[in-house]
């Protein structure tokens, strides 16, 4: 029921993974309908677990998987889902230094985001670049042995029972796929190559037809 403990693989920053990524956080999701949302990833396992008490934003949690949907969407989640509907507006990268991995992600060409109010973790929050479509890529260290990044949140009553009762057995996110425009491939997988948390994610591009939770820039 607890975070995974940060690997060895996060304080290893080389070649293969410069930033020192640990895996995936949360992915973040907005949307005009955010209830039929979070109903159906209940009916996958799901169990809402945590409130941010200023965002709005809700947890919900199966394994070491966390889901953030925007209960009732503002800023950057709001005008996400006006330019593209149901979708992720968002993804939260393990790191083992977040301000480490953002200054070097930044020496490397990545952005730092702007205008993020409204993103999950509210504009407070130091650490966020810019994904494609104007989505946001958040940095966390706060995770495993160091704490949990929904220490600060309110949490639901009853919801480690209720995730035993609901969960289906998925335990880890193993890789996120971005749809991209044709002719935009080279350019962002230039830019996951050699600017991205990490060379080592799968996070992949695709000429795929753009499903309603895939956004292209």
């Amino acid at each position: 029921m607890h975070d995974a403990p940060q690997t060895a693989a996060a304080k290893a920053l080389d070649a293969e993974n410069p930033l020192g990524v640990d895996g995936f956080e949360f992915v973040e999701f907005t949307g005009p309908e955010p209830k039929a949302m979070i109903a159906r990833l209940e009916l996958m396992g799901f169990t809402q677990s945590h409130v941010h008490p200023r965002t709005d934003a809700v947890r919900l949690k199966q394994g070491d998987i966390n889901m953030i949907v925007h209960r009732s969407p503002k800023g950057q989640a709001r005008a996400f889902a006006d330019d593209h509907g149901p979708s992720a507006n968002g993804m939260a990268f393990r790191v083992a230094d977040a301000k480490a991995a953002f200054d070097g992600a930044v020496s490397r060409g990545a952005k730092a985001a702007e205008g993020h109010e409204g993103g999950a973790l509210g504009d407070g929050y130091p650490y966020v670049l810019q994904g494609i479509g104007g989505s946001l890529l958040y940095l966390v260290d706060k995770y495993g042995e160091a704490g949990s990044l929904y220490d600060g949140w309110t949490e639901i009553e009853g919801w480690q029972e209720a995730e035993r009762k609901n969960a289906v057995g998925l335990f880890s996110l193993d890789h996120l796929t971005h749809n991209v425009r044709r002719g935009q491939m080279r350019t962002w997988s230039g830019s996951t190559a050699t600017s991205s948390p990490s060379r080592s994610r799968n996070i992949s591009t695709s000429r795929a037809r753009r499903p309603a939770c895939c956004p292209r820039p």
